[in-house]
């Protein structure tokens, strides 16, 4: 029989990023409902941001090349985002060292794929905004020099979004294929309505950011407060990323949930280990996304769990956000940054069990359908076919 492995490149977790928790759901979901077998090849992931890293990047692929660990390999799946540099590196130095193997790329954040190529300018800087400088540089010769020999060498560009496939397509100038965002296999929990005197649960899950919209949230159940006929609790869980890069914004939120004259109606539980996760969402009710912008113009991983376990979502109108969250359908949507609109938006999905429980069935339908393990295998395996070496 042909072997059918390919060489995936991508963070898993216990890496804590939603290219971690997509990757892991994706290989699961390919390799139980296909036949294909994804054979990581990075679990020795280097931070990518230093000369010194791209080059042990590179003793890494002539190690492979030299012992014949890419013999067997019908082709290689890299999972690539702007934090993505390992991915990204190993890549490039394959395109150079062994030709011969083709490979695809599923882009997370299409606006932003030149980051992963410069990153190693910042030699070993983490400051986020000597980061922000980087990006500044000339992008039209880092292009030409470092990302587009990459891009133009796969033989499949893979967005999550079509949002983000007309970004790329345009930047890229070349074709771009769509994959639908796999549901993490969620077995949605069947809700029913609570009794008038049981809280309704809000839950918002996500590393804390000013574009994710944390102090919108919170003005918004300030005003709820005041209109809602029956209980209810907001729960934040998540907080500080990885390297506390979001710690002000964080302790911002912090001070400001403690000044709250709802502060008794708000839960703060800070980081929940994915062991946790299931239960989590299956005691909340409704899920909040409260996103200002959409910088990366892909799915949302949260987003997608929330729905796939039977959560209606309040979220905002925003490109790519808005190919899950359709209005009256999974859940309710409401402008960017707009707190009255998401006080509208929460205090009906309150005090409207039948429309809450219907939203329910429309987001658990959604991912287990179009977004559904089967779905997303199907999709994957004829791409395959078509990059792979005979």
């Amino acid at each position: 029989m042909t072997s059918r492995v390919i060489g995936y490149l991508s963070p898993m977790p216990p890496v804590r990023s939603g290219v971690a928790d997509y990757a892991a759901a994706y290989k699961a979901a390919v390799e139980r409902e296909g036949e294909w077998t994804l054979q990581l090849m990075n679990p020795d992931r280097r931070p990518g941001d230093s000369p010194q890293d791209v080059l042990a990047v590179r003793r890494r692929v002539l190690h492979w090349k030299r012992t014949g660990q890419l013999e067997g390999l019908r082709l290689v799946h890299a999972e690539v985002g702007v934090k993505e540099y390992d991915e990204f590196w190993t890549l490039f130095w394959l395109r150079r060292l062994a030709p011969e193997l083709p490979y695809c790329i599923t882009i997370h954040d299409p606006r932003y794929i030149l980051t992963p190529a410069l990153s190693p300018l910042a030699f070993g800087v983490r400051s986020s905004s000597f980061r922000r400088w980087l990006r500044l540089l000339d992008y039209a010769g880092a292009m030409r020099l470092l990302v587009w020999p990459v891009l133009r060498g796969a033989g499949t560009l893979i967005t999550l979004t079509r949002a983000g496939a007309q970004v790329l397509a345009a930047r890229a100038a070349r074709s771009v294929v769509t994959m639908p965002f796999v549901s993490y296999g969620y077995v949605p929990v069947r809700r029913r309505p609570r009794p008038p005197d049981s809280p309704i649960v809000i839950l918002f899950l996500g590393f804390w950011g000013h574009q994710k919209g944390v102090d919108v949230l919170l003005a918004a159940v300030e005003r709820a407060v005041c209109r809602a006929t029956r209980p209810f609790r907001l729960v934040l869980v998540g907080g500080a990323e990885e390297g506390n890069r979001n710690r002000a914004y964080v302790d911002e939120i912090l001070r400001a949930v403690e000044r709250s004259p709802v502060r008794e109606r708000i839960d703060v539980r800070g980081f929940a280990p994915a062991d946790d996760l299931e239960r989590t969402f299956a005691e909340a009710d409704v899920f909040a996304a409260p996103s200002r912008v959409t910088m990366a113009l892909s799915r949302s991983s949260v987003v997608a769990r929330a729905m796939a376990s039977g959560l209606p979502v309040v979220g905002s109108s925003l490109p790519g956000m808005d190919e899950d969250l359709a209005d009256m359908r999974t859940g309710l949507s409401v402008p960017p940054g707009d707190a009255a609109a998401l006080a509208d938006a929460l205090v009906r999905l309150i005090t409207d069990d039948a429309l809450r429980l219907r939203l329910s069935e429309g987001a658990a339908a959604h991912m287990a359908g179009d977004q559904g393990d089967r779905a997303v295998a199907r999709a994957a395996a004829g791409l395959y076919q078509q990059v792979a070496r005979p």
